[in-house]
């Protein structure tokens, strides 16, 4: 049977994203030290991330290598593996979480550290775009040669096809459409990722779940519009959008399992 990555739930990564409609000046790039300053007791190690620049003009073609592009803050597991990370990079704000417990306790972490975020590159000329919530659920199937799709999802699913249920140990649907959401003034774009993959250092086949809400405003909305109570509302609703799809998926058993039944 395929077996949830956790005792009580399935979930490998949760990432909340505000995106901006242009990329961050640098000037608020070459200052995130700051941004790490504030939240050092939750990221204690920060970096710059950068990039490298290719532009052609003519038969001329100009690099700029080591552009810097963004930052990255860190709360590092033992081992080194990250359990939580705020990326401020390009136009995008993105926390994540790989240590998943609660809704409650990790998206009220992760609201505060976006509001944080926010807040330190504020700019009047530079408004949201969309929200978006990711969530990354895995499976595992110990023996490879044991595999069957209906031992982690309910093969009446409507996002599943019929050549993925009979393509046998692997496969991948790849989908996404919108949903109206006049109260928010957007439309909210759901992006559907399902594939199987073979462990190469063992002989298990994970099962992956990907999904992302964005919430694409028709208007882009300016910071100021962000209050706590708007946060807390939009991202709450991504989540249960999240839960409705998984409940869709899943076999009864796994729903029980993960505790969504």
């Amino acid at each position: 049977m395929g077996k949830p990555i956790s005792e009580n739930h399935a979930i490998d990564v949760a990432s909340f994203i505000v995106v901006f409609e242009r990329p961050f000046e640098p000037s608020i790039i070459g200052s995130l030290s700051g941004l790490h300053e504030r939240l050092k007791k939750d990221y204690p190690t920060f970096s710059l991330t950068n990039t490298m620049e290719v532009s052609i003009t003519g038969s001329e073609v100009n690099q700029k290598v080591g552009v810097t592009s963004g930052g990255i803050l860190q709360n590092l597991l033992p081992d080194g593996r990250p359990n939580w990370t705020l990326r401020v990079e390009g136009n995008a704000i993105v926390v994540s979480c790989t240590e998943y417990k609660r809704w409650e306790d990790i998206s009220f972490k992760a609201l505060e550290h976006i509001k944080a975020a926010i807040a330190f590159v504020n700019d009047d000329n530079n408004a949201i775009s969309s929200l978006i919530h990711q969530i990354v659920d895995r499976f595992v199937t110990d023996n490879k040669d044991e595999y069957k799709i209906s031992q982690v999802f309910n093969t009446e699913s409507p996002y599943l096809t019929k050549q993925a249920l009979k393509a046998g140990k692997f496969w991948h649907v790849f989908q996404g459409w919108f949903e109206e959401k006049d109260d928010y003034g957007a439309k909210l774009l759901n992006v559907l990722n399902l594939s199987t993959a073979e462990n190469p250092a063992n002989t298990t086949i994970t099962t992956t779940i990907d999904h992302a809400a964005h919430l694409r405003f028709l208007s882009p909305k300016a910071i100021k519009e962000f209050d706590d109570e708007f946060i807390r509302k939009a991202f709450d609703e991504l989540h249960e959008c999240n839960k409705t799809i998984i409940k869709q998926l899943l076999t009864n058993d796994q729903l029980n399992t993960i505790g969504l039944k």
